[in-house]
């Protein structure tokens, strides 16, 4: 067994950054959101969101990461021994995870 120097347990997470030009749908149709507070949603409000944004915006990238994710990606920047327990899912967003932090 490796032994580390630092181990991250959380979250892993997808952000999807997306350029919008009229917040007039997302305002009267998508769930409330507010300018620099971050809003959690159900799957329901998820789903109408991302449908939202599909028509108005445009997906400029994604980033894989979560707080403690974050973290330990920088750690490990840093030149410490990392690892990271969480759990993703086996799809587009779970590789993407994988691939962007594959080597902490």
């Amino acid at each position: 067994m490796n032994r580390r120097d630092v181990a991250g347990v959380g979250a892993l997470n997808v952000d999807y950054l997306y350029e919008v030009d009229d917040l007039t749908e997302l305002r009267q149709h998508g769930p409330p959101l507010h300018p620099g507070r971050e809003r959690s949603c159900g799957p329901a409000d998820l789903t109408r969101l991302f449908q939202i944004m599909e028509r108005t915006g445009t997906l400029k990238m994604k980033s894989a990461g979560g707080s403690a994710a974050n973290t330990i990606v920088a750690l490990a920047g840093m030149g410490f021994s990392t690892g990271m327990v969480g759990r993703i899912g086996d799809d587009e967003d779970g590789r993407l995870i994988v691939e962007n932090m594959g080597g902490i």
